[in-house]
């Protein structure tokens, strides 16, 4: 008796699900909001990264202010070494790109909370009540 294997390749799917991102709608930066969530950010703090984004820059992306680059004002001369090792970038301009300027920024908020108590510390300029936000 002959006996004959047939193969079925089937199409892999992937199913993604979209949850909604509470509060959005009261976002000055809504994509921004959407890009930190895609570098890590938890959706509890988005709200008061809106208000860092609008006082740091303006939810603008290619911003210099005082040596602190990007969308967070990440400062390059203080945190170039970290940034360096962390994440491999060696020009401060890299920080433009909103994804990378956000998950360095929360690599940073990680390490304040860790060590300081407060994730928004870096910030606390920019919130002037750093308490009454980073809860």
């Amino acid at each position: 008796p002959r006996v004959t294997t047939t193969t079925t390749t089937a199409p892999t799917t992937t199913t993604t699900t979209t949850a909604p991102i509470p509060r959005i709608e009261t976002a000055r930066y809504p994509d921004l909001w959407i890009t930190a969530i895609e570098a890590g950010w938890p959706t509890d703090r988005l709200p008061t990264l809106d208000i860092i984004a609008f006082h740091e820059s303006r939810g603008q992306h290619e911003v210099i202010g005082g040596g602190a680059y990007g969308v967070l004002q990440i400062q390059w001369s203080a945190h170039k070494h970290w940034i360096g090792t962390e994440f491999g970038i060696t020009n401060p301009e890299e920080l433009f790109d909103p994804h990378t300027n956000l998950a360095v920024a929360l690599w940073l908020a990680e390490y304040a909370d860790e060590h300081y108590g407060i994730w928004c510390q870096p910030w606390y300029r920019s919130l002037k009540t750093p308490n009454k936000y980073c809860k």
